[in-house]
């Protein structure tokens, strides 16, 4: 860890969600102070893209009570968690990143968990299981990522490629909660030509040319809760973008993936 860094920063995209986001981050805090940690270790990053509601509000509330929480909002507004990430991303100050939804809930272990994990700087990816809730539709649990042997805590990869053989690289980095990495590695200048590709799977793609040849880690047990919105929604707003842009509706999910995999392809990848 560099020396007025911390270990790891969790960084949270939000956008007009204050409600949602206001229990997401009390579990985040409660996981913090559960870990126990030297004082700077951990740092938790809000980034506002351009809410109306009382977001900002409520981060600087919490500032005020725990100095590790950081508030960035953006100089313009972004379509997407993509592009946000993409633009905030050099505001992190810790060795690792972990992404997390405003909506997403956090184990209280899971820091204490993911930072003995990292300490060491073996792993370039850390990919998680989780549990997940069907937002505005009947509520349940299941594993996000089918694995069902209780006596497996980690799955150590000593090449990452054979873990996105293994579970399928869309699959496992389509969830924000699910991902933290080692932020010197990352291919930051592949993620910003990915996202002027195509927006969705922009940052899973991204993954994929960073970390491909790296040591890796799947944590088997839960960590997380991810909340899911229903498909449909998530299918009309960015069919509205595309549509926007004077691209098909079904661009994202069609022609976007294979432009993403055209760019991936020229880094020789196999």
């Amino acid at each position: 860890m560099s020396e007025n860094n911390p270990k790891l920063t969790i960084i949270v995209p939000t956008k007009n969600r204050s409600h949602i986001l206001k229990i997401s981050l009390q579990r985040i805090i409660r996981s913090v102070y559960f870990a126990k940690l030297e004082k700077g270790k951990v740092e938790i990053l809000i980034v506002n893209n351009f809410s109306n509601d009382s977001t900002e509000e409520l981060v600087k509330n919490f500032m005020t009570k725990h100095d590790f929480i950081k508030y960035y909002h953006h100089k313009v507004p972004y379509p997407c968690a993509e592009e946000s990430l993409l633009n905030s991303f050099d505001k992190c100050r810790g060795d690792y990143i972990w992404t997390f939804g405003d909506d997403d809930y956090m184990n209280v272990s899971a820091i204490l968990k993911v930072f003995n994990l990292i300490k060491n700087d073996h792993y370039g990816l850390l990919i998680m299981n989780t549990k997940h809730l069907i937002q505005r539709e009947r509520k349940f649990f299941k594993n996000f990522i089918t694995f069902e042997d209780d006596s497996i805590d980690y799955i150590e990869y000593v090449n990452t490629s054979e873990l996105f053989k293994e579970f399928g690289f869309l699959h496992i980095c389509a969830g924000l909660p699910l991902i933290c990495f080692k932020r010197k590695n990352f291919d930051y200048e592949f993620f910003k030509n990915a996202v002027n590709e195509s927006y969705i799977y922009s940052f899973s793609f991204s993954l994929m040319a960073s970390f491909y040849k790296e040591k890796s880690l799947f944590i088997a047990k839960p960590l997380v809760i991810m909340t899911q919105n229903k498909s449909s929604d998530e299918f009309d707003r960015m069919s509205k973008i595309a549509i926007q842009n004077n691209l098909l509706p079904r661009f994202f999910w069609s022609s976007g993936v294979l432009k993403l995999t055209f760019l991936l392809s020229a880094l020789h990848i196999h």
